[in-house]
């Protein structure tokens, strides 16, 4: 069956304080450039230093073709002030034509003079799920 890779690209919009004092909500806009509409089913940020645990999206969110949608993730991050955290990673598990795939949006997260994080996405991969790349 030959399938068509989903096209998207995320970018964080922004970045504010909530209840603690290592408790952030980040902003995230994920844009779909693919010929069809994707279903965005949850998304996570596993880095342990940067960490959302997963947020599920009951109906899913549906995001057209050439259109784009906003996340907000509550997130933990502490860091030093002018602190780095390498090689986080935002995952969103979407459905598109059917099939379920994985978008991993690897960044990372300056902490600037006020030790508040500025994510900046630096690549972003896609991969079908259960897809080996093996024959059988």
């Amino acid at each position: 069956m030959d399938v068509s890779e989903p096209r998207l690209d995320v970018k964080p919009l922004y970045v504010k304080r909530d209840e603690g004092d290592d408790r952030w909500l980040v902003a995230w806009q994920v844009a779909n450039s693919s010929p069809r509409a994707v279903t965005i089913v949850s998304a996570r940020l596993p880095h342990s230093r940067f960490r959302a645990e997963k947020t599920g999206f009951s109906t899913g969110i549906s995001v057209p073709a050439d259109g784009r949608c906003e996340i907000i993730l509550p997130a933990r991050f502490r860091a030093a002030p002018d602190g780095v955290v390498e090689n986080a990673f935002l995952i969103l598990s979407i459905k598109y034509e059917g099939l379920p795939w994985r978008i991993f949006a690897r960044f990372r997260v300056n902490a600037n003079a006020r030790g508040e994080p500025e994510p900046a996405i630096e690549r972003i991969t896609t991969q079908r799920v259960g897809f080996s790349g093996l024959g059988g």
